[in-house]
């Protein structure tokens, strides 16, 4: 597809997140942030503004892609996570997809025990906030340290 760039756009990176180790599939993982902005990109009818940011909750972290885009009305936000939902546009924007992205975003999400927000507004602009859990520490994993790092 026409990248960010191409379009005379910009993504800005607003990373705060202090803890980021998690359990996941790097792959599918991938899949999800790339879907995002890509959706961020073909939904933005002027130069593309993105802005992916991190941040530490107590038990996870949440990945979030903000756009400046046509938004999405209330009634659609509703709908958009199912499978092969497309936001009726006419032909309003000439935008290409099977409406599978999101519904498999949200599904690899909730399978690495997270889930997905979305704040939007009509042509305002949305944003998908990706909470995902940090991997728990087990008790063995204490023990262990306290075994090998203990005196004699």
């Amino acid at each position: 597809g026409i990248t960010v760039k191409e379009r005379g756009g910009e993504i800005k990176t607003h990373f705060c997140s202090n803890q980021f180790i998690i359990h996941a599939d790097k792959e599918h993982l991938t899949n999800v942030i790339i879907n995002l902005l890509d959706n961020a990109n073909k939904y933005s009818p002027e130069k593309p503004w993105i802005r992916i940011g991190t941040q530490s909750t107590d038990n996870g972290i949440i990945i979030s892609v903000e756009d400046r885009g046509v938004g999405i009305n209330l009634e659609n936000q509703q709908q958009i996570f199912k499978n092969l939902y497309r936001i009726p546009t006419g032909n309003l924007y000439n935008v290409k997809g099977f409406g599978i992205g999101l519904y498999y975003v949200k599904t690899i999400v909730e399978a690495h025990g997270g889930h997905i927000n979305l704040k939007s507004e009509p042509n305002k602009g949305s944003r998908f906030d990706v909470y995902l859990p940090l991997v728990k520490k087990s008790s063995n994993d204490d023990e262990y340290y306290q075994t090998k790092n203990s005196p004699g």
